[in-house]
């Protein structure tokens, strides 16, 4: 069973008498602005080194999802991991990437606002994404990238 961050009572965007309205940080859930499992780009356990070099080049991501024979997400693969065990190029991901565990901190679910999401990223400074799971489904990934918009935009507003 994987283990999600709690998600906060929902609350309502209309202020009490003594608060601020919901910023859109804190309205925003997870599943608003994920990247759904179709579009997310895959790499396969058995691949190289080289192949991962050939998806940089092609998608110019610097990490990816890596998937078991029958497709199921088994752990994460980035240019962070290849240079910090100094592979070769012919060695094969599974042996490089970091294995997802079930009640792994980079899991979480769907509805955690982008607000409880960002500070699960920046607890987990070795991350830049959040794989987003419901129940064990894998429905997409969170970017840290993603959030630093929203954010950066609330401070030009504010």
């Amino acid at each position: 069973m994987y283990q999600f961050a709690e998600d906060k009572d929902s609350a309502s965007s209309v202020p009490s008498d003594n608060t601020r309205p919901m910023s859109a940080i804190q309205q925003t859930r997870v599943e608003d602005l994920m990247i759904p499992a179709e579009a997310v780009v895959l790499i396969n356990k058995e691949a190289t080194v080289n192949d991962f070099y050939g998806h940089f080049i092609k998608y110019g991501y610097h990490g990816y999802p890596v998937v078991n024979e029958v497709g199921t997400i088994i752990g994460t693969i980035s240019y962070w991991h290849i240079r910090k065990k100094k592979a070769n190029e012919s060695d094969l991901i599974q042996n490089i990437m970091y294995r997802i565990e079930d009640d792994d901190p980079i899991k979480i679910s769907k509805d955690v606002s982008i607000e409880d999401a960002y500070k699960r990223i920046l607890e987990n400074t070795k991350f830049t994404r959040l794989f987003v799971f419901h129940n064990r489904d894998f429905l997409g990934l969170l970017a840290k990238s993603a959030i630093e918009r929203i954010v950066a935009t609330e401070r030009e507003v504010a």
